[in-house]
C-alpha cells in the first residue's frame, strides 16, 4: 500500500469546513476524450511501462494511453467484443480484461484467453493471499447457463472459488452491467464481499462459507432485489460501504461486517450531516469509491458529482465543478505523481486532492517485491487490529501498531476469564507488529487483550475444528 503527502495547492478550491476542519483544493486534469470516445468502462496503470490501460466500449476494444509522450493504442481482438474490466498483471506483463463474453490476456504481441466463457466485473487485490481475487460470470456447465462467479487469480492461473451466484435473467456478460457480482472488497479478517444484482454477500475462503446480510433487503421494496454499484471496506471503523440501486432510489448503505448487519442508508445527502446546500432532488447513487485519508470519495453514478464523506466525523461534501464528466467508472492511483486517475462514459482524465498533509492510500495495488526493502512507517498511534484469519484452524495472526518503544503485554483468554497463553511480554520498538497463535486449546470463542501502559484494546477470535 502506497502512501503520499499531498501538500495545499491547486486550481480549484473546495471549502470543507468542519467536515475536515481544513482548506481542500482539488487539480483537475483532462487525458483525452479521444481515449475513449464514448463509454470507458475501466482503467488500470502500468507503472513498468508507464501507461494507463482503457477498456474501451465505443471502440469496442482494449487499448492504452502512453503517460510519457501521450499517444492512445488500440489493440482489437480478432473476435468482436465489448471490453469491460482491465487489469495490469505485473507479474506476467499482460493486460487481464474480460472481452467477448471471455477473460484474455493482452500485451503488444498477442490476444489469448484464459477461460471461455468467464467473465470479471471487479478485482481486488489481498495482501494476505497475494491473490487477486475477482466478480463476474462464468458458464455453468451442469445447469448449461451463465451465473454469478467468485475468482481468484495469481501469474496467470486463474481458479473459479464459486460458480452458482443468481445473475439477472435474460442477460449476458455483453450486454448491460447488472448481471450478477460486480464489486468486491476483501476485510481484515480475509472475507470477501461483494455485491451486485440481487444483495451484499460475503465468502469466507477460510471456511468456505457464503453469507448475505439478511437485514439488507429490508432497504428495497419487495419485486426488484437491489443492485450494488460499488463498494469499500474501511479497516479503522471496520465498516462496510456500498452504493446501491433498490426499487425506491439509490442508497449509500453502511454495514457491520461483524454481524452481518446493516447499519444505516442515505437515500439523498442528509442536511444535518453536509457542510453545502444541495437541490432537494440531489439523489446519492454512489458508484466506484477511493479513499484520500480518512476522505471516502464516491463517484456519483447518474451525474457529474464527487460526493466526500468524512469517514471519521461522518460528514458530506459535494464537488460538482468537472467539466466533461458524466458517471465514474472506475479509479486508480498514480503513486508516483499523486494523481487519481478516473474514468467516465465521456472523459479520461486525473485529479489531486490537496490540503494540511492529505494523505492518498492505494487499497489495491499489487506489492512489488522492491517495495517490501523499503522503511516502514510509524504509525501515528495504538492499535490492535482483527486476527486473520478468523475464524481459524489453528493457526493465526494478529498485528498490533505502536508509534514509540513501550512495553507490551498481549495475551489470550478463554470466555470464562483464564488466562491461556501469553503471546507478548517485552519492549517493542515502534511500527507495526505482527505475532503468530498456534492454537492448542479446544474450539471456542478467545479474547485477544492487548496492555500498553494506559492503552488496552480486546478483540473476539473463533477457533474452529
Amino acid at each position: 500500500m502506497k502512501k503520499l503527502a499531498v501538500f495545499i495547492a491547486g486550481l480549484l478550491v473546495l471549502f470543507w469546513g468542519q467536515v475536515a476542519g481544513q482548506e481542500v483544493s482539488i487539480e483537475w486534469g483532462e487525458i483525452a476524450v479521444g481515449v475513449a470516445g464514448k463509454k470507458t468502462l475501466s482503467i488500470d496503470l502500468d507503472k513498468q511501462n508507464n501507461r494507463l490501460w482503457v477498456a474501451d466500449n465505443s471502440a469496442d476494444s482494449l487499448g492504452f494511453f502512453n503517460l510519457n509522450f501521450g499517444l492512445n493504442c488500440y489493440l482489437k481482438a480478432s473476435k468482436r467484443g465489448i471490453p469491460r474490466c482491465v487489469l495490469y498483471d505485473s507479474n506476467t506483463q499482460f493486460a487481464i480484461t474480460t472481452y467477448g463474453g471471455s477473460l484474455a490476456k493482452v500485451n503488444l504481441q498477442e490476444w489469448s484467453y484464459i477461460k471461455i466463457g468467464s467473465g470479471v466485473l471487479d478485482w481486488c487485490w489481498d495482501n494476505l493471499t497475494q491473490k487477486w481475487y475477482g466478480v463476474g460470470v462464468t458458464w455453468n456447465e451442469s445447469q448449461q447457463k451463465i451465473l454469478g462467479a467468485l475468482f481468484s487469480y495469481k501469474n496467470g492461473e486463474l481458479e473459479t472459488l464459486l460458480d452458482n451466484l443468481p445473475v439477472n435473467s435474460g442477460r449476458h456478460l455483453d450486454y448491460g452491467n447488472n448481471i450478477g457480482p460486480e464489486c468486491l472488497r476483501i476485510d481484515s479478517q480475509g472475507r470477501i464481499w461483494f455485491g451486485g444484482f440481487d444483495g451484499l454477500r460475503c465468502y469466507n475462503p477460510t471456511t468456505k462459507v457464503l453469507t448475505e446480510p439478511k437485514d439488507l433487503n429490508q432497504v428495497w421494496l419487495p419485486g426488484r432485489p437491489f443492485h450494488g454499484r460499488g463498494i469499500f471496506y474501511d479497516q479503522p471503523t471496520d465498516r462496510i460501504f456500498i452504493g446501491v440501486y433498490g426499487s425506491d432510489g439509490a442508497y449509500l448503505a453502511i454495514v457491520d461486517p461483524t454481524n452481518n448487519q446493516l447499519l444505516v442508508t442515505f437515500n439523498s445527502l442528509p442536511r444535518e450531516l453536509c457542510d453545502f446546500e444541495y437541490p432537494s432532488n440531489n439523489t446519492l447513487d454512489p458508484g466506484r469509491f477511493i479513499r484520500i485519508g480518512r476522505i471516502l470519495i464516491m463517484g456519483a453514478y447518474w451525474d457529474n458529482d464527487l460526493v466526500l464523506y468524512n469517514l471519521d466525523t461522518k460528514r458530506f461534501a459535494l464537488r460538482t465543478e468537472f467539466p466533461n464528466v458524466c458517471i465514474f467508472r472506475s479509479f486508480k492511483v498514480d503513486s508516483r505523481t499523486n494523481r487519481i486517475y478516473f474514468a467516465t462514459y465521456s472523459t479520461v482524465g486525473w485529479f489531486k486532492i490537496k490540503g494540511n498533509t492529505v494523505v492518498v492510500e492505494d487499497d489495491d495495488e499489487e506489492e512489488q517485491e522492491e517495495e517490501e526493502q523499503k522503511v516502514p512507517e510509524i504509525p501515528q498511534e495504538f492499535a490492535l487490529y482483527q486476527n486473520y484469519p478468523n475464524p481459524f484452524n489453528p493457526t493465526t495472526t494478529i498485528q498490533y501498531d505502536i508509534p514509540t518503544s513501550q512495553k507490551v503485554y498481549l495475551s489470550i483468554y478463554n470466555l470464562l476469564g483464564q488466562e491461556v497463553v501469553v503471546l507478548v511480554d517485552e519492549e517493542k520498538g515502534p511500527g507495526r507488529h505482527s505475532v503468530v497463535w498456534q492454537a492448542d486449546v479446544p474450539a471456542g470463542v478467545y479474547l485477544c487483550k492487548i496492555q500498553i501502559n494506559k492503552f488496552s484494546r480486546l478483540i473476539k477470535m473463533s477457533l474452529v475444528k
